[in-house]
C-alpha cells in the first residue's frame, strides 16, 4: 500500500535532521517577554552625565564629569559657561545668581557673589577652553585643577582673556595650549603647571603657544612649568612657536 504524501514529507524531514545532528530534539515554543518600558527609561537616565556646580563661602566650584569639555567667556557683567554635558545645581547659596541649570549653557549673573572660581574634574578626559572675551575682563581668581587623566590638551586659550588683578592658576596632568591668544594680567599673575611629574603618556608639549601674546603690565608674575609627553617627537616642556611673546 503506497505511503500517503504527508508521510513522505515527514520521512524526508526526519532524514535531514538525522544527517545533521544524529538526533531529533523538540522544544516548546519560548514566549519572550517584551522589555519593560520603565526599565528602558531607567537605563537611559543612568547614562545622563552632569557637571556639578557648588559653592563654599566665596568660592564657586564647577566639577567636570568624565569626558566633559567646557568653554568660558567673560561678558560685560556676567560669565558664560558652555559644556557638552548638563550643568546641575549641586547646592549653590542662591540659584538666582545663575541662569541655565539643567542645560548645557550656564550664565553666572551676580559676579559680586564670589571672589574665586574653581574648576576641577571628577573623571578622565576633561578639558577647559577660554574663548575670546574681547575687551571684557575676568573679575575673579581662577584656579583650574584637572588631574584625573584629562585630554592631551587639557587647557586651551584662544582670542583675548584679560585677568587684570585676578590670579590665574592651572595645574593639569597633560598639556596647555594657546593658539592666536592674548593673555593679559596686571597684578594678578599667571601660574601654569603641565604634566609636572612627566607621567602622562602621549605626544604633546607641556605648554605650547602659537602666535600668542602673554604679558603682565604690573607686579603679577608669569610662571610656566611644563613637561611634554613620552610618545613620538615634539614633546617640549615649554614650546613657543613663531609669533609668540611673553
Amino acid at each position: 500500500m503506497p505511503r500517503p504524501n504527508w508521510l513522505d514529507g515527514l520521512y524526508c524531514r526526519f532524514l535531514h535532521a538525522s544527517s545533521k545532528t544524529g538526533r531529533i530534539r523538540t522544544r516548546r515554543p519560548v514566549k519572550r517577554r517584551r522589555p519593560s518600558l520603565n526599565r528602558q527609561l531607567d537605563c537611559l537616565e543612568d547614562r545622563v552625565l552632569l557637571a556639578a556646580v557648588t559653592d563654599d563661602g566665596t568660592t564657586l566650584t564647577i566639577e567636570l564629569a568624565a569626558n566633559e569639555s567646557m568653554s568660558v567667556v567673560a561678558n560685560d557683567t556676567s560669565y558664560t559657561f558652555t559644556s557638552n554635558q548638563t550643568f546641575q545645581n549641586g547646592g549653590v547659596s542662591d540659584a538666582a545668581d545663575f541662569n541655565g541649570f539643567n542645560t548645557t549653557e550656564l550664565t553666572f549673573l551676580d559676579l559680586s557673589q564670589y571672589t574665586t572660581v574653581e574648576i576641577i574634574d571628577a573623571g578622565s578626559g576633561t578639558s577647559v577652553s577660554f574663548e575670546d572675551s574681547g575687551e571684557n575682563a575676568y573679575q575673579h581668581h581662577f584656579n583650574i585643577t584637572l588631574n584625573d587623566g584629562p585630554q592631551n590638551t587639557a587647557l586651551f586659550f584662544t582670542g583675548s582673556s584679560t585677568f587684570n588683578d585676578s590670579h590665574l592658576s592651572a595645574n593639569v596632568d597633560s598639556g596647555i595650549e594657546l593658539d592666536d591668544a592674548s593673555l593679559l594680567t596686571n597684578d594678578g599673575g599667571i601660574d601654569f603647571v603641565a604634566n609636572e611629574n612627566g607621567t602622562t603618556s602621549g605626544q604633546f608639549a607641556g605648554i605650547r603657544a602659537r602666535n600668542s601674546d602673554v604679558h603682565t603690565t604690573g607686579s603679577g608674575d608669569i610662571m610656566w612649568n611644563g613637561t611634554g609627553g613620552n610618545v613620538g617627537g615634539g614633546n617640549h616642556g615649554v614650546f613657543l612657536l613663531v609669533g609668540s611673546t611673553i
